[in-house]
């Protein structure tokens, strides 16, 4: 029985085209930046208002749309998903004398309530033109240009996902529970307005970096299937090797707590430490304490038992338990058996789940020689 096989040449050829394109994109971001601050683009409201010719607002929302009218004409039923460009999810019956908002070539959908603020009108553009009829649902509104010529719809579905647009519209959600867009709020956006020859340009890099993107995350998603598959081969042992408790074995200790506005999320000179809690990198913190290289497992929350590695100076906090062998393993070792025992499934049950350390020192585990242990470890470090 063999695994799946992703060559590694073909990830770093990738990986290689993502940077070098991440590192153009980044250039002319520099060059537009000091073209802007020389001669900055124009920007407008959403809240302009269209033309008197045009009836549809150039905010309009979606209706409720019923499939029982006696009229047969099946409609596109658009709305935005999670994707930059709209997709027709639907089709409905309209009736003739049903007043609806229908959708246009270049038209903005958002969605307009989430239960996160964060994914509060996310945007999707209809980039192909259509003849058929295409009309908004309730659950989402649109936007459109007074002056159709003024964007190119392939521009717009990466504005409006960018992340100045992004923190303007996240911020015209309100709720407690479920968050919703407010349009009046959204009159206030405002977006910059780029020539059409630099809208081009735009367009033709960023769909070349999207495209590479996602044949990287396919790439990546084989990659880690292909590790789970020789990690499952490896460290499936049998009855000859012997099995000890991890408490045997190992010393398992939780970090120390620390307040969040000691945390900053991103690395800088004065905290240029990696904070570690449960689920991972939390943010970067001033001190460490904890020197060397070791397996951390969360211990706190639905995700409690996944396990990282870190190595060198980092703080770990008191939701991530620092994991020590005392010579029957070697760290690295450790890691990729405990990430392969699946610890989430020793949590206790409750609101707030979590791992007791003292339940995870009674776990059996295989002790193969430290032999076998680095051929394991030369194996599996090779997919990460």
């Amino acid at each position: 029985m063999t695994g799946p096989r992703i060559s590694n040449k073909r990830m770093a050829r990738l990986l290689g085209y993502t940077n070098l394109l991440q590192n153009e994109i980044c250039g002319i971001i520099r060059a537009r930046r000091a073209k802007c601050n020389a001669d900055p683009p124009p920007v407008r409201k959403f809240g302009a208002k269209m033309p008197a010719a045009n009836r549809q607002p150039a905010i309009f929302g979606g209706s409720v749309l019923l499939d029982h009218h006696a009229d047969d004409r099946a409609v596109g039923l658009a709305h935005a998903l999670a994707r930059k460009c709209a997709d027709v999810a639907d089709r409905v019956r309209v009736s003739d004398n049903e007043r609806q908002n229908t959708v246009q070539y270049g038209d903005v959908l958002f969605t307009g309530s989430s239960e996160t603020p964060d994914e509060c009108g996310m945007s999707s553009v209809l980039t192909t033109r259509t003849d058929q009829k295409l009309y908004l649902n309730s659950f989402c509104f649109g936007y459109r240009f007074n002056d159709p010529e003024m964007f190119l719809p392939g521009f717009t579905k990466h504005l409006f996902r960018s992340t100045e647009l992004r923190a303007q519209i996240t911020r015209t959600a309100s709720g407690v529970t479920r968050f919703n867009v407010s349009k009046k709020r959204m009159e206030d956006v405002t977006i910059p307005v780029p020539p059409i020859e630099v809208q081009r340009e735009i367009v033709q890099i960023l769909d070349n970096f999207t495209e590479l993107t996602a044949e990287l995350t396919a790439e990546l998603t084989a990659r880690k299937k292909q590790y789970e598959y020789y990690r499952g081969e490896l460290l499936s042992f049998d009855a000859s090797i012997p099995k000890k408790k991890l408490g045997e074995t190992c010393e398992m200790k939780a970090g120390k707590a620390i307040a969040s506005e000691f945390i900053s999320s991103v690395g800088t000179q004065d905290r240029p430490i990696k904070c570690y809690g449960g689920n991972g990198i939390r943010g970067y913190v001033n001190e460490a304490n904890q020197h060397g290289e070791f397996p951390l497992i969360g211990r706190q929350g639905a995700l409690c038992g996944n396990v990282n590695y870190a190595t060198g100076d980092f703080y770990a906090t008191e939701h991530a338990v620092v994991v020590t062998s005392n010579g029957d393993y070697t760290q690295r070792f450790l890691y990729h058996l405990l990430t392969y025992m699946d610890l989430n499934q020793y949590k206790s049950a409750g609101a707030q789940p979590g791992l007791s350390v003292k339940n995870l020192l009674e776990i059996p585990a295989p002790v193969p020689s430290l032999v076998v242990q680095k051929r394991i470890v030369d194996v599996l470090d090779n997919f990460e």
